[in-house]
């Protein structure tokens, strides 16, 4: 595997009114991280998350 990528993140997320906050992304990479030419990988994440602002 090679030691760098590149990539796009795609980010969105709300704030409640009690304090909490949840928001979710998408990290899309850009670059074969693959060092064999015969198959391609690319990253790929999707996440999620909640918070609380004290």
């Amino acid at each position: 595997m090679k030691k760098y990528d590149a990539g796009l993140n795609f980010l969105a997320g709300f704030k409640l009114t009690n304090g909490f906050s949840v928001h979710g992304g998408y990290g899309l990479g850009l670059l074969d991280i693959k060092l064999d030419d015969k198959i391609s990988t690319y990253n790929r994440v999707f996440s999620i998350g909640l918070g609380y602002q004290l």
